[in-house]
């Protein structure tokens, strides 16, 4: 499995895995994503997309994660890893120094993948999610 800057061409197909998840981007918008400085990856298999992350840079020290998301049939298998390795490799040298995210406060497994690559909680945010709470979650680069 590689990592690799995700292109403009796909944008229908990352959009696809991104509404298994929760479907907040229109075609429009991630198209302006991709072509406005925003860091965009995607891990890909035997040239078939597994997952992929989309941060923007926040000034010039702070990324936000907008999405991380890999495909249902690919999950456990460390996509997700590897995905947010290769994104903070990146922030990090475009000089990046923190990360934020949003996370649901019930997506126990997203939550415990960030633990693991040392983001902190660091907000409840009530209602975030439509009636749902998130939590903020940071990490220095």
């Amino acid at each position: 499995m590689r990592v690799r800057r995700a292109r403009l061409d796909e944008a229908g197909i990352l959009l696809g895995m991104e509404s298994e998840e929760i479907g907040t981007f229109s075609p429009k918008q991630l198209s302006s994503f991709l072509t406005s400085g925003a860091v965009a990856l995607v891990a890909e298999e035997e040239g078939d997309l597994k997952g992929f992350v989309l941060a923007l840079l926040k000034g010039r020290e702070d990324a936000r994660v907008y999405i991380l998301t890999v495909r249902q049939d690919t999950r456990r298998r460390g996509v997700g890893m590897l995905l947010m390795g290769a994104l903070e490799e990146e922030l990090r040298r475009l000089g990046i120094r923190r990360c934020h995210l949003e996370v649901r406060a019930s997506n126990t497994a997203a939550r415990q993948l960030y633990s693991k690559l040392w983001y902190e909680e660091v907000g409840l945010l009530r209602n975030y999610y439509g009636g749902e709470d998130g939590m903020k979650m940071a990490k220095g680069l």
